[in-house]
């Protein structure tokens, strides 16, 4: 036949390819990638899709690794080894982590100041008196539209048809102190 090749392979070029599959194998620093794409090309494409998939995530953890992958991929582009890419990895990551991840969560995910709803928006508002404490059932107050059993803070009466402020709220009972009158001055 022509073209074939004859005989086995010679001795020389097995041990040459084993001995460097071998090399490569038990030196993870020494892997190169069969896609084609070069260290730098790697490190840049993950910071990429990490600062992608950081859109939808929260906690900017994503964007801290992806500023690391960054910071890796220069020495890449400088044809430095993977012990020094690997390096400036962790390096950058462990500042960006402990400087920039704050920040960000302080500056661009500010908590908004909790707004009470229902029953714990009553606290700071005003009611007024519909049935004092020395009627039977004791005192009520119309407050937020509906009507609730209250208790005085200070223990002191309350007068029917006076207006008094919520301070608090415990169990089904808002807990209420006698509203001082305003002075007209004339």
């Amino acid at each position: 036949m022509v073209g074939a090749a004859s005989g086995p392979p010679t001795a020389v070029g097995t041990i040459e390819s084993n001995t460097v599959a071998s090399a490569t194998s038990l030196n993870p620093l020494c892997y190169t990638f069969d896609m084609g794409l070069e260290w730098w090309q790697l490190w840049l494409l993950l910071g990429i899709v990490l600062f992608i998939a950081e859109i939808f995530t929260p906690g900017f953890l994503l964007a801290c690794l992806g500023i690391s992958c960054l910071a890796a991929f220069l020495p890449a582009a400088f044809g430095l080894g993977l012990e020094w890419q690997l390096g400036s990895f962790v390096v950058s990551f462990i500042i960006v982590l402990l400087t920039l991840r704050p920040w960000f969560l302080r500056h661009f995910k500010q908590a908004k100041e909790a707004r009470p709803t229902n029953i714990d928006a009553l606290v700071g508002k005003v009611g007024k008196v519909t049935s004092g404490s020395s009627d039977r059932g004791g005192a009520r107050v119309q407050a937020g539209g509906d009507n609730w059993a209250v208790v005085c803070q200070d223990g002191q009466d309350i007068e029917a048809g006076s207006e008094v402020e919520i301070v608090d709220i415990d169990g089904v009972k808002l807990v209420v102190k006698q509203k001082k009158p305003k002075r007209e001055w004339f």
